[in-house]
């Protein structure tokens, strides 16, 4: 794809990328389902705007069998945790000062 593409220019860090992505993704490690994971993804990209990421994330999420309403229907369709997560993730793009302990 174009990330990878745009990343072959500097060789060692896609390796570093690729490996980190990859691991962070796809490994066999934590509490998330892969689609979850994706879905995550999804989110962070959306709250920056980067609809090459957003694209992406989604036809992973979909990929991997992930629920189609959280896609389709919008954020009152998620899961509690993550609509605070939703909620985490835009605190900490423009105003992580807000964010303490509770």
């Amino acid at each position: 794809d174009n990330l990878i593409r745009v990343l072959s220019f500097h060789p060692e860090f896609l390796k570093e990328f690729t490996q980190f992505y990859n691991f962070l993704m796809y490994g066999q490690h934590g509490a998330l389902s892969f689609d979850t994971r994706h879905f995550i993804a999804l989110m962070a990209a959306a709250r920056h705007k980067c609809i090459y990421l957003v694209k992406q994330q989604e036809r992973e999420f979909h990929l991997l069998d992930g629920q189609k309403t959280w896609t389709m229907r919008g954020i009152s369709f998620l899961p509690q945790k993550l609509k605070d997560l939703c909620e985490l993730n835009k605190l900490l793009c423009h105003q992580p000062w807000l964010i303490n302990q509770t």
